[in-house]
């Protein structure tokens, strides 16, 4: 094997790996997203509220998260 076939390898390999971890950061992200809503009625019922207030758990988490998204955003293409 020649060296520059070598370095075609071992490129490949640090984009698949690259993908995968991009692949990976997305899904944690979506799922965090998305965890809470199932745990709405378990989290009424622990605290005693209704589903409704405790509904706002939801925004109250999404809201500051996409506000910081777009100042980490730009922050990090520095």
């Amino acid at each position: 094997m020649s060296s520059e076939q070598v370095m075609n390898g071992r490129r490949a390999h640090q984009v698949e790996r690259l993908v995968r971890l991009l692949a990976g950061a997305t899904f944690l992200i979506f799922f965090q997203a998305y965890m809470v809503a199932p745990l709405i009625p378990r989290l009424a019922a622990e605290f005693g509220v209704s589903g409704e207030k405790i509904g706002l758990v939801v925004p109250a988490y999404m809201l500051p998260y996409g506000v910081s998204t777009l100042f980490y955003g730009l922050l990090s293409d520095r």
